[in-house]
């Protein structure tokens, strides 16, 4: 069985990756979950895509900020609040 290495440290290409995660566990969701929401409202994403957005490894559209706002239930103040005792979003 091949084991998949998890990444330990974010990128910084974005700003709101830490909190999709975040957002996600207190909501008890799973990427896959909220991947399929997405996905039901037209928006063209991916597992690896999402996991990219996550893991701040790339920057986020204005489209697909909003629509992982929406599919959490949460603003894009909530969505883009900036935690400032590490300085990450």
């Amino acid at each position: 069985m091949i084991e998949m290495r998890r990444r330990t440290t974010l990128g910084d290409r974005n700003l709101v990756g830490g909190n999709i995660i975040r957002i996600r566990a207190e909501k008890k969701m799973s990427q896959g979950e909220l991947l399929s929401q997405i996905q039901l409202m037209g928006i063209d994403m991916n597992q690896a895509k999402l996991s990219r957005i996550e893991g701040k490894r790339i920057a986020i559209t204005d489209r697909d900020l909003i629509a992982i706002a929406k599919c959490l239930g949460v603003t894009l103040d909530e969505l883009c609040k900036q935690d400032n005792d590490t300085n990450e979003c």
